[in-house]
């Protein structure tokens, strides 16, 4: 890739380690994966963000702050998050619980409608499994489903079989759980599907960059090609007027981290964003190019506060050959790059935060096309990305570079 080459502004910088070095031959640009097609036209939002000094044991906190340039949400903010509280505790813990009940408890009398009941819960369980973000409660959930299920189908279905079952249900208990069963089997079937077409490319074109983690393990909470699985997919609607400033976020991702446990946080939903496993992670550069914007000085605020204006938060912006890679919700204080400085693959960046419009920490990232002269940073065609050859998904794990 030759010498590093930096420009009047730039600041020093350590060498990347030396997998980094040899990362940077095949990332030394991110690689454009143009389609045959044109690609379909986009809409984004990201959100952008405003504090004051805040180290990463004092975030800024606004409480009861108008909606306004520079200031905070935070009522609606907070009734938002108490609602998808109480939906998580119903949809991923009280829902998958009572259909194992359902079925330890109140197996099916007849084999048509036992295999029914254990396949529509196998369905739903699998495909809420797939579209629900399990960062909360914890991700590893679903396996402890799964496997109480094997338990469960695994000591019922010699019985039914020893005890000679009739083949079909009889009376009208019978014949309605067998129609819920259906109805789950489909139901499950329907989103599962829709998951997995998830992993499918969109029809845009590809930007291949490296792993953007320093050490750690990470889960994604949104990303893939379609809007059951990923919410920024919202913004490709070009009649909504309020998303094409952001429409280069449409195929963007959004990362959690993993500390003890696999849990994302050392709480349920501390309001300081030290207690969350991501703030703090450091952050690589993913390509080698050049530093189009960066900010660093905007305030980390206490969960689930956010600013709706600066929307971004604390960023880099880096040009990596056509296309640009946005990286955004960084820690106030955090950031080492400047506008003009020229990176390599691997350079620090700075820290993950939880600065702009974001209700917890969480690092955004994306692809798009450099915006047109005078628009605004991330107005850009969207472009989507494989992160390690790897195009992620909501669910998906990825592990931090190692030193």
């Amino acid at each position: 890739m030759g010498r590093r080459r930096r420009t009047r502004e730039s600041r020093p910088r350590s060498e990347p380690p030396r997998g980094r070095r040899r990362a940077a031959a095949r990332f030394g640009g991110p690689v454009v994966t143009p389609l045959p097609e044109p690609a379909r036209a986009a809409a984004s939002s990201v959100r952008p963000a405003v504090r004051a000094p805040a180290g990463k044991g004092a975030p800024a906190s606004v409480r009861g702050a108008s909606i306004g340039p520079g200031q905070l949400r935070d009522g609606s903010s907070f009734r938002k998050q108490a609602d998808m509280t109480l939906l998580v505790l119903l949809v991923q813990v009280a829902l998958p619980l009572t259909l194992l009940a359902w079925i330890a408890v109140y197996p099916a009398g007849s084999l048509a409608g036992f295999v029914f009941q254990a396949a529509g819960v196998a369905s739903f369980l699998y495909a809420l499994a797939r579209v629900s973000q399990w960062a909360v409660p914890v991700w590893w959930l679903p396996w402890v489903y799964g496997a109480l299920w094997l338990i469960v189908v695994g000591l019922w279905t010699p019985r039914i079989v020893r005890a000679g079952a009739r083949l079909l249900p009889e009376g009208a208990w019978g014949w309605a759980g067998l129609a819920l069963s259906s109805a789950l089997l489909i139901a499950g079937a329907w989103y599962g599907a829709r998951a997995i077409a998830a992993r499918s490319l969109p029809p845009v074109e590809v930007v291949d960059i490296a792993n953007p983690f320093g050490p750690g393990d990470y889960l994604v909470g949104h990303g893939g090609s379609n809007r059951l699985m990923n919410g920024h997919l919202r913004t490709l609607d070009p009649e909504v007027a309020r998303f094409r400033p952001w429409r280069g976020q449409s195929y963007a991702v959004d990362f959690f981290g993993l500390g003890p446990w696999g849990l994302r946080a050392s709480g349920w939903r501390p309001a300081d964003p030290a207690a969350y496993a991501i703030f703090g992670a450091e952050l690589r550069a993913p390509c080698a190019g050049r530093v189009v914007a960066a900010e660093g000085a905007r305030p980390d605020f206490e969960v689930p506060n956010e600013d709706p204006v600066n929307r971004l938060g604390n960023h880099v912006i880096l040009r990596c050959g056509t296309a640009e890679i946005v990286l955004a919700h960084m820690r106030q204080g955090s950031v080492t790059v400047a506008a003009g400085d020229a990176v390599a693959v691997g350079d620090r960046l700075g820290e993950v935060g939880n600065s702009g419009a974001s209700t917890e920490p969480h690092l955004h990232i994306h692809a798009q096309r450099p915006a047109r002269e005078g628009a605004p940073p991330i107005s850009g065609a969207p472009l989507a990305l494989r992160i390690d050859g790897r195009f992620l998904v909501r669910g998906d794990r990825l592990s931090g570079a190692q030193e």
